[in-house]
């Protein structure tokens, strides 16, 4: 019999690998320890497993069939929120029905349950977050204050927003 075309999955994960590591971290400094005669108390481990550099670009619409009437079809309109690894460009997509800000403050919600908190989000502000502008109706886009802040708050996380430029993220989006 021949091999399977699609590899089986195994039971390895990033939170494994991490406690691999500790239980190897802690042997060596047992080690070093005896050797160098330190007092195991100088000894400080710490694991830093969050996301460090996300990049976020929405893209969109497209037109789905949500349901099937007996008069036809109804459509609605989906963006989809992409999330990108600036260290190892892995992407994450969230389905987002509509541009508004609980759909997007569910989104990152969902994104962080996830994969773990993130210390920084980098995003420019591009057509897609200035254009929300004129929609919700405010004066400017400002994660300093109001909902966002306090999820982003809550979380310790950072949003710094860059020149508008092509970036690694919206390279992504456009693939």
């Amino acid at each position: 019999m021949g091999k399977a075309k699609v590899a089986p999955l195994h039971g390895h994960c990033i939170p494994r690998f991490e406690l691999c590591a500790a239980v190897l971290a802690v042997q060596i400094s047992e080690t070093v320890s005896t050797e160098l005669d330190i007092d195991r108390n100088l000894f400080r481990f710490f694991s830093d497993s969050k996301v460090v550099l996300v990049g976020i670009d929405t893209f969109g619409p497209w037109s789905i069939v949500t349901r099937k009437t007996r008069g036809g079809q109804a459509n609605s309109k989906r963006w989809a929120l992409l999330f990108t690894c600036l260290s190892t460009r892995a992407i994450h997509i969230e389905v987002i029905e509509e541009l508004s800000l609980s759909s997007f403050i569910n989104a990152l919600r969902r994104f962080i349950a996830l994969r773990g908190s993130i210390k920084e989000i980098r995003s420019d502000r591009g057509a897609n977050f200035v254009g929300s502008v004129v929609n919700l109706n405010i004066a400017s886009i400002n994660v300093e204050e109001g909902p966002v802040h306090k999820c982003l708050e809550d979380k310790q996380t950072v949003w710094i927003f860059n020149p508008h430029i092509p970036h690694i993220w919206e390279e992504c989006g456009n693939a």
